[in-house]
């Protein structure tokens, strides 16, 4: 379909007829049609689809974006039930970029061609948005929430307090001028410092 798109500027029916967008777009010329499409061509770009076992999944996924530094993982027409699992991959193992399209004006099913990209990019108001899943502003509130209360984390923050606690008892007890206590000072430190980073930046690796 993008192919006939950027070489020709033409759309495939539902009925298997084709229609030449020249005719249909008003003052967008099949050129443009063609000159917005082509894009894709001149991308770099590998378009994988395949199916997978649920079982195999997980594993599947971490392998994919062990191989690969920049991806789009495309949910769009994902059955709903699955989402979660992606989502909640992209909480613990570092998937970043899942994403979805949200057509927000109506769908025009006897024009299906007004449904296609290049018509609703030149729109006047905004008719879609593409959006990460994994960046919203709840997702980012909630998983931090999740690295916070995790068992881990508690146990860090439990072993900061006791460092910085034990810290001043020797302070107290053996002097600043304690070997000693000069080392337990800088353990303490830096586990602080620890502590303060993973609040900001929690670890996707919980």
């Amino acid at each position: 379909m993008i192919e006939l798109l950027a070489r020709h500027g033409k759309y495939i029916h539902q009925n298997g007829k084709l229609v030449i967008l020249d005719e249909k777009n008003g003052i967008l010329s099949n050129n443009e049609v063609r000159e917005f499409y082509s894009q894709t061509e001149e991308a770099s770009t590998a378009y994988e689809s395949e199916d997978i076992s649920y079982k195999d999944l997980r594993q599947y996924v971490q392998d994919f974006i062990k191989n690969n530094k920049e991806y789009v993982i495309d949910v769009t027409g994902l059955r709903k039930i699955f989402l979660g699992d992606l989502t909640a991959l992209g909480l613990v193992d570092g998937v970043s970029g899942l994403y979805t399209f949200d057509l927000i004006k109506k769908a025009d099913y006897s024009n299906p061609w007004k449904n296609l990209l290049h018509d609703l990019d030149r729109s006047s108001h905004l008719c879609y948005e593409y959006v990460n899943v994994l960046e919203t502003k709840i997702f980012s509130e909630c998983s931090r929430a999740v690295f916070i209360r995790s068992p881990r984390f508690k146990y860090a923050f439990f072993l900061v307090v006791a460092f910085i606690a034990l810290g001043i008892g020797l302070n107290a007890y053996c002097g600043l001028d304690s070997n000693i206590s000069k080392w337990i000072n800088v353990i303490s430190q830096f586990a602080t410092l620890a502590a303060l980073f993973f609040v900001f930046f929690p670890p996707r690796n919980i």
